[in-house]
């Protein structure tokens, strides 16, 4: 390291040894304004312009040649370099320069480039500045821009020393087709720069059913392309008229699904009445999923087995059973919602065999 102490320059290598020269035997009159190097000597400018050079091979027998500068901090007043080994030299900023200031700092991938407010340069070496540690983050804390390393040391520069950037000022919604909706937006900086982009998209209002029409599903004026000019002629209700939009296909579909479409009847069953007895079961829905699951024939192309719906989406109906037979309807109760695997199971009295060995009970299955 080298320092001062008002009388002398003091040169201090690595084990701590020190070497005073008199200020007074180097220049009396100037100050130095300052140090740069040319590969083989230290140069020393001073304020006349007036040059010094010490060879650095000198410099170095005197000093530890194994420590390399680690970091380069400021504290708002000194420049600090921190060597490899944690000690550190204390620069004031004054004596660096006291007309310009950092401007910027920039990096091409092997040095780190300060601009100051004159436009000169500085280059130093990304490897002497650091060796073992790299940026992990930027960051700011509205007042400095904050660099920590991968060690999670921290170095603080003023925004205000390195911000030359602009601002947005405004923000301008204009209509640049004159049909009553803004589609361009326009930013303007501090410096006056503009950027426009176009929002015209943003001016798409939303549809209501009514307003969406309905595809066309078939090519009606022959031109083997099924497109917007075909007619639609989906008829869902029947009623001679096809539905054009979606709203209007939606009331005609709700108007067949809420109600009619929701019934159907089950598979025929056998429910043996040829004795009389009270409290048997039959499970009404394992019926269903039997003869629906398995059907004995199907038609050429036809699937395997017929879609079916879960036992909890389905409520259970006896509309009529014969009473000389079943007894009256208290004797039929049906398992439903929340009753688990006896949902759909008919329990049911034998009260008197058919007269005619013939009888009735229809069931009915309604989706939920």
């Amino acid at each position: 390291s080298l320092t001062e102490d008002g009388t002398n320059l003091i040169i201090t290598d690595s084990d701590g040894s020190t070497v005073a020269i008199a200020l007074a035997d180097i220049d009396t009159n100037t100050t130095n304004a300052s140090f740069t190097e040319d590969g083989t000597n230290l140069i020393i400018t001073d304020s006349d312009g007036s040059t010094v050079a010490i060879a650095l091979a000198d410099i170095a027998a005197e000093t530890d040649t194994n420590t390399t500068n680690a970091s380069l901090t400021e504290d708002g007043t000194n420049l600090i370099l921190t060597d490899s080994d944690g000690s550190t030299v204390a620069i004031a900023l004054a004596d660096i320069d006291t007309n310009t200031t950092n401007a910027s700092f920039t990096e091409d991938g092997t040095n780190l480039i300060i601009t100051d407010s004159d436009g000169s340069t500085v280059a130093i070496a990304l490897a002497d500045i650091d060796t073992n540690t790299t940026n992990a983050s930027f960051t700011e804390d509205g007042t400095n821009l904050i660099i920590t390393d991968s060690d999670g040391s921290t170095v603080a520069i003023a925004l205000a020393d390195i911000d030359t950037n602009t601002t947005n000022v405004s923000l301008v919604v204009t209509d640049s087709d004159s049909d009553g909706a803004g589609d361009t937006l326009t930013l303007t900086d501090s410096d006056g720069s503009t950027l426009t982009a176009d929002i015209s998209i943003a001016n798409t209002d939303d549809q209501f059913d009514v307003e969406v029409p309905i595809f066309p599903t078939e090519d009606t004026n022959a031109d083997t392309v099924i497109d917007e000019t075909d007619a639609v002629t989906q008829d869902l209700d029947g009623d001679g008229t096809p539905e054009t939009d979606v709203g209007t296909a939606l009331n005609s579909i709700e108007r067949i699904t809420s109600k009619a479409a929701r019934i159907f009847y089950p598979p025929s069953i056998e429910i043996d009445a040829s004795s009389t007895g009270n409290n048997r079961t039959v499970d009404l829905y394992q019926e269903y999923i039997d003869q629906f699951g398995s059907p004995t024939a199907a038609s050429n192309g036809a699937p395997a087995a017929l879609p079916t719906y879960a036992r909890d989406e389905l409520y259970y109906y006896v509309t009529f059973a014969d009473p000389a037979v079943f007894g009256p309807p208290t004797n039929i109760t049906i398992g439903g919602t929340g009753d688990g695997a006896n949902e759909g199971v008919m329990t049911y009295d034998i009260i008197a065999t058919p007269a005619d060995f013939n009888t009735l009970i229809n069931v009915v299955f309604m989706v939920k």
